[in-house]
């Protein structure tokens, strides 16, 4: 085992059991045995009083347990042995599960999640038990959370077309689950982020696959998808009120990220690019238009985050406006999606500088911010968290493992690129000496390194 897996490092401690919770169980355990048995001794023994009380639990056994016993055990006797063998074993294996606070149970449920999840003729019966699930009030959480075990393990290694199709299959399915009514904000910006993490993939040199069409067709069936996820957080009903939301600053707030991501879809869907664009504007125009937005917004948010960073190291208030007035649960989803906007925007431009001033932009703020924390509670509860504490929420967690590897990924691309030119350029002029040396790429080649470094080992470039 690793103990420097990035992987272990997220997962939550184990919790220690409390004391006398053993003691507690045992005790609901016998008085719940005693209240089954207690009517069956008076009605098996004829004590029970010819009261109210006494004549319902003999109406009970004449009108409800004896017909239930008749057709269920005596009528297919000695056969009816087995399920009713298999329903008391049941039962004893539950027994030990509450009593042991085991769940004996559960890794059959994931096994039978996985199966699932990976089959396409599925996945209608499974939205459809979730959403009568969330109906009644239970959320699908282990449905949900072995979707997010299967994409994330697919979405890691796009080397073949089957594994695409599966992490395209796996993310339209895992969006679908947390948007279906009743759903929240949060669902809303988790689903976004799912997408964006997917649709940038896809679009990337890094995606390995020998069918272009398959891409394509897939690539817009991601960006079809797009307008159930983002409605509820722009927010808008009528063309005017995108333009409003158009015209709006860039900053960390779910209705100009909504805006860019409308944008980002509308790269690759004509459809949405007519509506959000304006109609008959060409391809490459449409390609400069969207650059430049993603452009102005990420410049926007990042020289936010400079900005307050300068004013904590200053010691002054922080300027924030309405810019992080979202819900503390929110946060750190705004956070992860400008971050995923700044690495789109560097894959489409061949740019990686721009995901990884971004980064740096993040980890300085994350360093300023700890430095003032140090000795505080991080408390959500608070009815009026500091701007301090808002910032804290809306970086945490960031950078993440894939986040360093798609930036060595990029990096490396560039630095090859670069390397192929000069090494064109030398075999041509002849020339052994120049401003650009080879150690020059050697350090752009340990800047790769150090960036698969630190994505940690399960997320180390394949082999």
């Amino acid at each position: 085992m690793d103990l420097n897996s990035s992987l272990l490092k997220e997962m939550p401690k184990e919790a220690k059991p409390k004391p006398g919770r053993f003691l507690r169980r045992i005790l609901i355990l016998i008085l719940l045995i005693i209240a089954i048995a207690a009517p069956i001794v008076l009605i098996t023994t004829r004590t029970a009083p010819e009261t109210a009380v006494g004549t319902w639990l003999y109406w009970l056994h004449d009108h409800i347990y004896l017909p239930i016993k008749a057709y269920t055990f005596t009528l297919l006797y000695p056969l009816s042995l087995i399920p009713w063998g298999a329903a008391l074993f049941i039962l004893i294996l539950w027994t030990i599960s509450y009593l042991s606070k085991t769940p004996i149970f559960k890794r059959l449920q994931i096994y039978l999640g996985r199966k699932a999840v990976r089959r396409k003729l599925l996945h209608p019966l499974l939205i459809k038990s979730a959403r009568r699930f969330k109906k009644l009030g239970m959320k699908p959480e282990l449905l949900e959370a072995v979707t997010t075990e299967q994409r994330e393990k697919t979405l890691l290694h796009l080397d073949t077309p089957p594994t695409i199709t599966r992490a395209t299959r796996l993310t339209h399915l895992h969006t679908r689950l947390l948007t279906l009514p009743p759903s929240t904000t949060n669902n809303h910006l988790q689903a976004a982020v799912y997408w964006l993490e997917l649709y940038t993939r896809l679009r990337t040199p890094q995606t390995k696959t020998d069918n272009p069409d398959r891409l394509h067709h897939l690539i817009s069936q991601t960006t079809a998808q797009i307008h159930d996820i983002i409605t509820p957080l722009l927010q808008y009903t009528t063309p005017h009120k995108l333009e409003t939301a158009k015209q709006k600053e860039a900053r960390f707030d779910t209705q100009t990220l909504a805006v860019d991501l409308l944008y980002l879809a509308s790269l690759k869907n004509d459809t949405l690019a007519a509506h959000v664009l304006g109609p008959k504007i060409p391809t490459k125009k449409r390609e400069t238009l969207i650059t430049r937005r993603l452009a102005i917004s990420t410049a926007s948010r990042r020289a936010f985050l400079d900005r307050n960073r300068g004013r904590l190291e200053n010691r002054a208030h922080l300027y924030y406006s309405d810019s992080l007035n979202a819900d503390p649960e929110d946060l750190p989803l705004i956070g992860r999606l400008s971050l995923l906007i700044a690495l789109d925007l560097a894959a489409m431009t061949d740019m990686p500088d721009i995901a990884l001033g971004f980064i740096e932009t993040i980890e300085t703020l994350d360093f300023v911010l700890h430095l003032w924390q140090t000795g505080k509670p991080d408390d959500r509860t608070t009815k009026e968290p500091s701007g301090q504490q808002r910032m804290l929420w809306l970086i945490h967690g960031l950078p993440g493992p894939l986040d360093y590897r798609f930036c060595a990924e990029l990096a490396e691309k560039e630095t090859k690129r670069r390397k192929e030119i000069w090494l064109h350029s030398r075999r041509f002029s002849g020339e052994e000496k120049g401003p650009i040396r080879k150690e020059d790429f050697d350090l752009a080649e340990s800047r790769v390194h150090a960036l698969y470094h630190a994505a940690g080992p399960d997320f180390k470039k394949d082999s």
